[in-house]
C-alpha cells in the first residue's frame, strides 16, 4: 500500500504566527507552492494558501492607485489570515484516504503530522494526482 509518506513533500516552508503577510507572500512566491503552514512554538496552528494572501491584500497594491493604507495590508499577521486548526493527515495514511479527505473537505492541501503532532510534510491534490497518473511518487517531493 502506498502511503502519504511516499508521496508527500518533505521540505515544507513554514511561517510564524506573527510573520507579516509580506514575508508570507515572499515565501509563497519564491517557493513556487500554494500552501504554507503557520507555526507557533513548533506547533501547527493554521494554514495559509496563496488565495488567502491574495484576498487579504489590497487590490490597489503595486498599482498607480496605491495609497499608504493599501501598503499597510502587507503588515497583517499570518495568524490574522490563516485557516486555524487545519485538517491534517498521518504519514501512514493511504493515498486513497488522502484523496478522499481532499475531495470531501474541498481543500487542496493537508499538513502531514505524526501522532506526536510534529509536522513532517504536506500532501496536495497535485501529489495525489501525480501518483494516480504516473503510478509512482513524484521524484521532486
Amino acid at each position: 500500500m502506498t502511503t502519504v509518506e511516499d508521496i508527500m513533500t518533505r521540505h515544507v516552508v513554514r511561517v510564524n504566527a506573527d510573520d507579516p503577510l509580506k514575508v508570507v507572500r515572499h515565501k509563497l512566491n519564491q517557493g513556487g507552492f500554494h500552501h504554507v503552514p503557520v507555526m507557533e512554538r513548533n506547533e501547527l496552528i493554521g494554514m495559509i494558501s496563496d488565495r488567502d494572501v491574495l484576498g487579504a491584500l489590497s487590490p490597489f497594491l503595486e498599482s498607480p492607485s496605491e495609497r499608504t493604507r493599501d501598503h499597510r495590508t502587507l503588515e497583517k499577521k499570518a495568524h490574522q489570515v490563516m485557516t486555524p486548526q487545519p485538517f491534517t493527515i498521518l504519514p501512514t495514511a493511504s493515498v486513497e484516504a488522502a484523496a478522499e479527505m481532499l475531495l470531501a473537505l474541498d481543500i487542496s492541501g493537508l499538513p502531514v503530522i505524526t501522532l506526536d503532532g510534529i509536522l513532517v510534510g504536506i500532501v496536495t491534490w497535485r501529489d495525489v494526482l501525480d501518483y494516480y497518473v504516473d503510478g509512482t511518487p513524484d521524484a521532486a517531493s
